[in-house]
């Protein structure tokens, strides 16, 4: 038959499974923390970006709105587009679209308004701008390019990039007058000073062309495709990319806001995280090898507790090995009393007898006090005094401080059935002598008894066996002193100290001394 694993065996299995368990417990853990951590970043940076779109979108909108406005329904437009104004009115019309201009500017953006046949050129440049040359020639040019513009591209939003500018552009046109809005994309976008240079980098782009920040994105080979192929990917970095990048897309154009941040950043932004998993993960192994070593001490407890199981067993079978012949002639005697009419006797017999029986089968893994063990040889001795003719003399010498200390059951009652027992025959008045007291050994408290008779004394075997009586065995014979040898054993451990020897006289002795216990678990 397959023998099967011992509990031993299984709790090292359990516990390298648990191990194994919390291990990939880690790799998860790391895992989705970094996840975590890669959606924090991701929906900080797109709260950047959709704030940067949405002040995009609403400059567009309010250049848009204040293009349309001029061009439908504003008189002064309309009175330079119509050719029919004089000079001085058309000096006025200009004054007032001027004055106008500077209540729809956008702060990265521009406002123009061209009169293409008399080359006048009226513009208003946002905050964001420094107004020099370059703004003048920028003026200029976008005149010539709005002059070229074909119709259905008039109120719509275009891109114009070049090497020194990406725009978007938005214009109407009557006759000879334009207005047109412009805004600078570069001007956009506001770094954040407080992060190392490249720890996010925005540009603006299409599906086909990056239109800002063009330098870095070169510098790190970033290309329209990959940009897309990152947006496809929602955020995540894909296999061998050194970049994580997130886009937002802007209303009305063909345009995408985007942020590039380097791989090296996010591991960075993640460190704490990613290392408090590890020292949970330490912490947990701690508390996984406490765990074990509880579990092993538990172990211990349960293995202990069975150990006491046994002795208890042990306890019992010794204290029930009694010989049957005793309470067989209990009954024979009780049956003549019965034949003579000596109810009296009787009485006597069955009271004494009944406590005697309810004491042998006393659990015998509690002690008891040394006093109901002295109320049990008072009853043992009714009994034999009862069937026997020749009386037996009982004498007691018992320290009073001593009386309730605890003993093993029957410690007394059996040296006076082994004494009435193997001195029945001999005709003369038996004398047991009990001698208590307490003594002091090894710093220790002892209680001291001695039992001593004077009958015919242990035979020369018998005595050697009783001194020499190291091992718990079972036995099914010579029951007696030397179970109850045992028993002391089983309860004290090495804790006992006994003697057996046989007087000058030839009388038997014994002397056993116990520690002095007065209450359960007590040793003083």
């Amino acid at each position: 038959m397959k023998k099967g694993k011992s509990l031993q065996q299984i709790t090292r299995f359990s516990f390298a499974a648990l191990v194994c368990f919390v291990v990939l417990l880690l790799g998860v853990s790391i895992r989705a923390t970094s996840r975590i951590c890669q959606k924090q970043l991701e929906y900080s940076n797109k709260i950047s970006l959709n704030l940067y779109a949405h002040e995009l979108e609403g400059g567009m909108n309010s250049m848009s709105s204040f293009c349309q406005s001029v061009y439908s329904d504003n008189h002064d437009f309309y009175l330079l587009a119509s050719k029919t104004a004089d000079i001085p009115s058309k000096v006025s019309a200009l004054r007032q679209l001027s004055a106008l201009l500077d209540s729809g500017v956008f702060s990265a953006g521009a406002l123009f308004i061209y009169d293409v046949d008399d080359s006048v050129c009226l513009y208003r440049f946002g905050s964001s701008f420094v107004f020099d040359k370059k703004c003048q020639e920028l003026a200029g040019s976008l005149m010539s390019y709005w002059s070229s513009l074909p119709p259905e591209q008039f109120g719509t939003w275009n891109i114009l990039c070049d090497d020194t500018h990406s725009l978007l552009l938005y214009n109407y046109r009557m006759h000879n007058m334009i207005i047109g809005a412009m805004i600078d994309l570069d001007k956009i976008i506001v770094g954040k000073e407080d992060l190392p240079g490249d720890y996010l980098q925005f540009a603006f782009c299409t599906d086909t062309e990056i239109l800002t920040n063009r330098s870095y994105m070169s510098s790190i080979s970033m290309t329209p495709e990959e940009l897309v192929m990152h947006r496809t990917n929602n955020g995540l970095f894909p296999y061998g990319s050194r970049y994580m990048v997130w886009q937002v897309p802007v209303s009305a154009t063909q345009l995408k806001l985007c942020c590039v941040m380097p791989l090296r950043y996010f591991w960075i932004y993640s460190d704490s995280a990613l290392w408090l998993i590890p020292a949970l993960f330490i912490l947990l192994i701690g508390v996984i090898i406490i765990l074990y070593f509880l579990l092993k001490i538990q172990l211990e407890k349960d293995n202990m507790y069975k150990a006491y199981e046994t002795e208890h067993a042990m306890l019992q079978y010794y204290q029930l090995q009694t010989r049957s012949h005793f309470f067989l002639n209990c009954l024979k005697s009780l049956y003549n009393m019965l034949e003579s009419k000596n109810y009296e006797r009787m009485k006597l017999m069955i009271f004494s007898f009944s406590n005697h029986l309810r004491f042998v089968f006393h659990d015998n893994a509690s002690l008891v006090p040394l006093s109901a063990e002295l109320a049990e040889i008072q009853d043992y001795y009714n009994i034999i005094a009862l069937d026997r003719t020749v009386p037996i003399f009982i004498d007691q010498n018992i320290d009073s401080s001593v009386r309730e200390c605890l003993v093993p059951p029957l410690l007394i009652q059996t040296f006076l059935e082994n004494s009435y027992k193997y001195n029945e025959n001999e005709g003369k008045l038996l004398k047991f002598s009990i001698d208590i007291d307490r003594i002091e050994l090894s710093e220790q408290n002892y209680i001291r008894i001695q039992i001593k008779d004077n009958g015919v004394g242990y035979p020369e075997d018998i005595l050697n066996q009783l001194n020499n009586l190291t091992e718990i065995y079972f036995e099914t014979h010579h029951i007696g002193i030397a179970n109850l040898i045992r028993r002391i054993q089983l309860i004290f451990h090495d804790e006992y100290k006994a003697a057996f020897f046989n007087s000058s006289s030839g009388g038997a002795c014994a002397l056993i001394c116990l520690p002095l216990c007065m209450e359960i678990g007590d040793t003083t």
